[in-house]
C-alpha cells in the first residue's frame, strides 16, 4: 500500500500548509490592526 501512503502524506503536506497559511495571515492582520491603532500609519 505504498500509493495509499504517498496520497496520505501528500494530503497531510496540503492541510498543514493550509493551516500555516492562515496562522500567517492571521498574525499579518494582527500586526496591521496593531500598528493602525498605535497610529504607525
Amino acid at each position: 500500500m505504498p500509493l495509499d501512503d504517498r496520497e496520505f502524506r501528500r494530503r497531510q503536506r496540503a492541510k498543514n500548509l493550509l493551516v500555516g497559511g492562515l496562522l500567517l495571515a492571521l498574525a499579518l492582520l494582527f500586526y496591521l490592526v496593531t500598528l493602525v491603532r498605535l497610529g504607525g500609519i
